[in-house]
């Protein structure tokens, strides 16, 4: 086959997958806040390092709250939301996990091919993206700040074990900081760390006992991660844990039981597995977008047979992690059932459908490279197949609708953005308007109902929280339906 037929084809999904990306990229000027910025940015502003204090015993993020707390003594000090770069710096560091690792072939390993790392880095990226309820993850600051972290972290961890890196001690010391930055930036990552640290743990003594030899510098990559996890999950434990929460809905038997909660956990997992998630329906048992992960799974292992057979030692350390990934979702659900009683939340479902994609690519590129499969013995594979599988995954998954909805209504949502703010930092009005977005659009912010509101009123909260920010006496919310369509200044 002609190398530059291959080469075509290569760039057709790079610039593909690249394309679904940078369209998602391109949404960051219609991001909005929560609840949480509001609120977290006037206690800022009143109380200083008290409120720091108190966050970061809430929720012990090292890094997380520090990029927050960064952000909103920016926004206090400026009069200024800021969206748009915080979501970009935020955005950079998931683009730079996801292309790292085939630029690092690209520059300093030209005699190897790069191309499997960049296609399966653009698909997982592309994935991420158009997959599900992804606001809470990529537009929202105070969810971005914990959650993307948390995602390029492992991105490139997992990008990084594919390709070998274990086996130099560069590629340790990028996958131990990529270990710290996901335990310090959320507890969905702190308990993934947790569980890779136990299985190399496990895997280290067994190979202690039957070598009676180990070296500690093999050990250190990943043993201080799993201990600072270990220590945050400890925090949040003694803490969060003794708070009530209660999300709305049903409230689940294994509230308050560790083991029912693991067993709920693994039933959870299952599902989602299979493609089911509490967002998603199902026909006959399977999910809707199982078929684009069981795609995207063989397109990345085929990729990868263009390199040829990869070592035992490598498919192994592929295994290991796949299987942290799924221990650390099931962690992460049971964790969720045994404090909230129900499975929460939507930026925990993103981070979870990531992992499940990255353990089920992971398991059959080991798969595939067993001795046991035709594939690596000599099986001749076309090199075609792998990239039109990564752009059908996409394909499959992507729903464009509600991206080119985005964009064609883009300036009125983001112009009522702008008013909303504009509105709330005029110093000379104690009432302020606020423009709610639509609904159904892909970036919305917290829905509340219509009408006038004070700090005297019962609720919402939502509306105090605004109102506390801006330091104003009443607010007025618009629904969509009255501004949409509209000029809005």
């Amino acid at each position: 086959m002609k190398l530059t037929t291959i080469r075509t084809l290569q760039w057709a999904a790079a610039s593909f997958l690249s394309a679904v990306v940078l369209l998602y990229l391109g949404l960051i000027g219609l991001g909005q806040w929560y609840g949480d910025e509001y609120d977290d940015f006037a206690a800022l502003a009143d109380r200083g390092w008290g409120a720091i204090l108190m966050r970061i015993r809430w929720s012990p993020r090292p890094v997380s709250e520090f990029l927050f707390c960064s952000y909103g003594a920016l926004v206090n000090r400026l009069h200024d939301p800021l969206i748009v770069p915080f979501l970009a710096v935020l955005w950079a560091g998931f683009l730079f996990a996801g292309l790292l690792t085939s630029l690092e072939v690209r520059w300093k390993h030209p005699e190897e091919d790069f191309w499997p790392d960049l296609l399966v880095g653009l698909a997982l990226m592309a994935f991420s993206v158009a997959y599900g309820p992804i606001m809470e993850v990529f537009y929202w600051p105070a969810g971005a700040a914990a959650y993307l972290p948390t995602l390029s972290a492992t991105l490139l961890l997992f990008l990084q074990v594919v390709r070998g890196r274990l086996a130099t001690s560069r590629g340790r010391g990028l996958c131990s900081f990529c270990l710290l930055v996901a335990a310090c930036s959320s507890e969905t990552g702190a308990a993934l760390v947790a569980s890779y640290a136990v299985i190399l743990a496990i895997q280290s003594a067994m190979t202690v006992r039957r070598t009676r030899h180990t070296s500690g510098c093999f050990l250190a990559w990943w043993l201080v991660p799993g201990v600072i996890s270990v220590l945050l999950l400890g925090v949040v434990r003694l803490y969060r844990y003794n708070i009530v929460e209660r999300p709305t809905g049903a409230v689940s038997p294994a509230l308050g039981h560790p083991f029912l909660s693991i067993l709920a956990g693994g039933k959870e997992l299952l599902l989602e597995m299979l493609g089911q998630t509490v967002h998603s329906g199902a026909w006959f048992g399977l999910g809707s977008i199982l078929p684009s992960e069981l795609l995207l799974a063989a397109g990345a292992a085929l990729c990868w047979l263009s390199l040829g057979r990869l070592p035992r030692t490598t498919r192994s350390q592929i295994a290991m992690l796949s299987a942290a990934f799924l221990v650390g979702s099931l962690l992460t659900i049971a964790a969720s059932e045994v404090h909230f009683g129900s499975v929460c939340c939507r930026q925990h479902e993103v981070i979870r459908r990531c992992w499940i994609l990255m353990s089920l690519t992971g398991f059959t590129i080991v798969l595939l490279n067993s001795p046991f499969t035709p594939y690596s013995r000599g099986a001749p594979v076309s090199p075609l197949i792998g990239p039109i599988l990564l752009r059908l995954a996409v394909l499959v998954v992507w729903h464009v609708t509600p991206v080119f909805k985005e964009y064609k209504s883009y300036g009125t949502l983001k112009r009522a953005t702008e008013q909303n703010f504009q509105s709330g930092f005029n110093p000379y009005d104690t009432e302020m308007i606020f423009l709610l977005q639509p609904p159904d659009v892909l970036i919305v912010d917290e829905q509340v109902p219509a009408g006038r509101y004070s700090l005297d009123s019962v609720s919402p909260v939502y509306a105090k929280y605004i109102l506390r920010f801006f330091r104003k006496e009443s607010i007025v919310f618009r629904p969509a339906k009255d501004w949409l369509g509209v000029t809005v200044h």
